[in-house]
């Protein structure tokens, strides 16, 4: 998601690296100057590219995303897959769910995969099974990241289970503006990371950090 304060590159280096990547689609731009012109995080133009590289690459053929956000990543991967994909999507902002969906309408003749849009609270909502992520190849978390422990102690426990198809967790943000080096941050942001760190280094998983946007967290199930 794009930072609003802080970053771990050097001043300029984030908006050129951006700047090399040619928006394929006018629908892409369209998404990109609605989240600048209304303060929506959304994830780097890069950090896009990557995720819907992965999703090709690993040959996965299901994928839900905790966290709409502006569609950007989400209609990025739609446009850039190669194979037809089952879809979801969860946020609890339903102004922008209802405009992001919009978006997809848009672009739908460009593509064929299904997809639902969940507007719930995306832990509330798991726990209480309105939806199932365990029933995706792929999980991308990129949403509150006071959630982000729960959400991990969810997911993996939800993976263990026979109905699980999960392969891949992706999480974004993990690098955190460069806080996560800050012994001394003590936002509730600031100590959710630390905790999903601490979280993470217990896992006996193949554990693989792209330093793209805010940085990435791929988790091997």
């Amino acid at each position: 998601m794009r930072k609003k304060i802080g970053t771990i590159f050097i001043p300029g280096l984030e908006s050129l690296l951006d700047s090399k990547i040619i928006h394929e689609d006018s629908i892409l731009t369209e998404i990109q100057s609605w989240a600048e012109s209304e303060s929506i995080p959304m994830l780097s133009p890069v950090s896009s590219y990557l995720m819907a590289s992965l999703v090709r690459w690993l040959g996965v053929k299901s994928y839900i995303e905790l966290g709409t956000g502006a569609g950007y990543s989400l209609l990025g991967l739609g446009i850039r897959s190669n194979r037809i994909l089952n879809i979801a999507t969860v946020d609890r902002n339903l102004n922008q769910s209802e405009k992001v969906e919009a978006f997809w309408k848009q672009a739908k003749m460009k593509f064929n995969h299904t997809i639902t849009f969940y507007r719930m609270n995306i832990l509330d909502g798991m726990r209480e099974a309105k939806y199932y992520p365990e029933d995706y190849e792929m999980v991308f978390v990129d949403c509150d990241k006071i959630t982000y422990p729960n959400l991990l102690d969810e997911l993996l426990q939800r993976s263990r289970t026979k109905r699980s198809v999960i392969k891949y967790i992706l999480f974004d943000n993990v690098l955190w503006h460069g806080r996560i080096l800050n012994e001394e941050a003590n936002k509730p942001s600031d100590k959710a990371m630390q905790v999903f760190w601490k979280k993470i280094e217990e896992l006996d998983l193949i554990k693989t950090i792209l330093p793209s946007g805010d940085g990435m967290l791929l988790l091997e199930l």
